[in-house]
């Protein structure tokens, strides 16, 4: 069974309020936020697209403090619906979509391209076809937040060979700095190679 059925049955607004202790001033969301913010403002990237927005937690936090566009795609409708309502301020586009079956965007449509805690339960081998269309659509960077592995609703995907045959090579990779209890979430960024440029060591 596929787990993300899960955020279909759950419900965008059930969801949204089963983490409201994430959210606010001083919490782990705001945390977060300037995190991947900042990597986004180093990255210099002006157009974002998050892939498994949900509600739009993640681009709440990051429409506070970056000058870029931003994007959200979902699968799930519920979580579009509580989304819409919870980004009504933000006014961020948020379009219906599943990475497995095709993003509705042209080739390197966004500088940059990200998910969080979202890959991790997509079970293979949809996996390859979501981190295709992710490379796709990207015009420079695939940014990632996941933990790797297996489990009732995780899965161990081995993603920098994939990267690599995508034309993608690994830049950065650590351990996140604001894992919640019980995850153990790895932040990588890929960038797409140049023709002929050999991309650098990850640090």
């Amino acid at each position: 069974m596929d787990p993300r059925s899960y955020w279909q049955l759950e419900g965008g607004q059930k969801y949204l309020e089963d983490e409201a202790f994430l959210l606010g001033p001083g919490s782990m969301s705001e945390a977060q936020g300037r995190f991947l913010a900042g990597e986004i403002e180093a990255s210099g990237a002006t157009s974002v697209l998050e892939v498994g927005c949900g509600y739009g937690r993640m681009l709440e936090e990051l429409s506070k403090s970056l000058g870029s566009r931003l994007f959200g795609a979902d699968f799930s409708e519920s979580q579009l619906v509580a989304g819409r309502r919870y980004l009504t301020a933000a006014g961020i586009p948020l379009v219906l979509a599943d990475a497995t079956q095709g993003l509705p965007f042209r080739s390197s449509t966004f500088d940059l391209v990200y998910t969080q805690g979202c890959l991790m339960h997509v079970p293979p081998p949809l996996d390859k076809l979501f981190r295709a269309e992710l490379a796709r659509v990207s015009r420079r960077h695939v940014v990632h937040t996941e933990e790797f592995t297996d489990s009732v609703h995780t899965f161990a995907h081995e993603i920098e060979g994939h990267y690599r045959a995508l034309g993608y090579h690994l830049v950065k990779t650590m351990e996140y700095p604001f894992n919640p209890p019980g995850q153990r979430l790895t932040f990588q960024i890929f960038e797409k190679r140049v023709a002929g440029v050999d991309g650098p060591c990850a640090s």
